[in-house]
């Protein structure tokens, strides 16, 4: 009889441990779940705020050094603009590893494993041409619905650039130095971080949309939302962002002769 309850009783318990197994299990199916979702949102979050906040510390402090009439000049504000992207920059990468060493950043997460190829440059020029295309029907056909208003210029920071030296500057300043570190952060860091968590349609729609958000114009956002999502596919396929680079460096050297013939800048 005791033996019988003894057997009873460890199969009672045998049950208990099944069922404490299978309730861990679901717990961390649960916990991951959540901390996928943290690391996403975190990942968005930290990247809006350094790089406006990055803008903000850096501007404001320009300015209450230089004054504001010399901030404003040409080569003063390109300086203040790269100051600015290493800054924003260096906080997004370097921080997360200050705070824990298992958010280090790799080569590959930023998409600087490889040397740019023949490969990215044709990409690159096939992604200006694709850009050129679908944002130019999608702007049109909001415009036409007035949703947008599709003649609006982008503000740029750079205005009344009386000759050579000062476009080249500015030129510099849109056309190379901004390509290079907005493909580092957002289709670098930010898609890599977020390519490890979803599939590739939700994080180049996350990316894109930040991107837009971060351009401060309705216009320009879709514009460059669509760019974004495109060079997003360029990484997907290259592993790299040197095609992006390049597609970006296209796109902001077309827009920045279009504003000098306009007489914008």
């Amino acid at each position: 009889m005791k033996k019988k309850e003894l057997e009873k009783e460890l199969d009672d318990t045998k049950k208990e441990v099944k069922n404490l197994k299978r309730e861990l299990n679901k717990l961390r199916k649960k916990w991951k779940s959540f901390d996928k979702v943290a690391r996403i949102i975190l990942s968005i979050l930290f990247v809006f705020i350094a790089w406006e906040a990055s803008k903000y510390i850096v501007g404001y402090s320009a300015i209450w050094i230089l004054g504001y009439a010399k901030y404003t000049e040409t080569l003063c504000f390109a300086i203040v603009t790269l100051i600015t992207y290493l800054f924003a920059t260096a906080i997004i990468i370097f921080v997360p590893k200050l705070v824990n060493k298992a958010f280090k950043t790799t080569k590959e997460e930023l998409g600087l494993n490889d040397m740019p190829t023949f490969v990215d440059i044709g990409l690159a020029a096939l992604g200006y041409i694709a850009t050129f295309v679908v944002a130019g029907i999608v702007i049109v056909f909001l415009d036409n619905l007035n949703l947008i208003n599709a003649s609006e210029s982008q503000s740029i920071g750079f205005s009344h650039l009386t000759n050579g030296t000062e476009r080249v500057i500015a030129y510099l300043s849109i056309a190379v130095i901004a390509p290079i570190f907005e493909e580092v952060v957002f289709r670098g860091w930010l898609y890599g971080k977020l390519r490890k968590e979803l599939k590739f349609i939700p994080a180049a729609i996350i990316v894109s949309i930040l991107f837009g958000i971060l351009h401060g114009q309705l216009n320009v956002g879709i514009n460059v939302g669509i760019l974004s999502m495109i060079m997003c596919f360029e990484r997907e396929i290259t592993g790299t962002i040197h095609a992006g680079i390049i597609t970006h460096m296209i796109q902001n050297s077309i827009a920045f002769a279009l504003l000098i013939a306009r007489g914008i800048i």
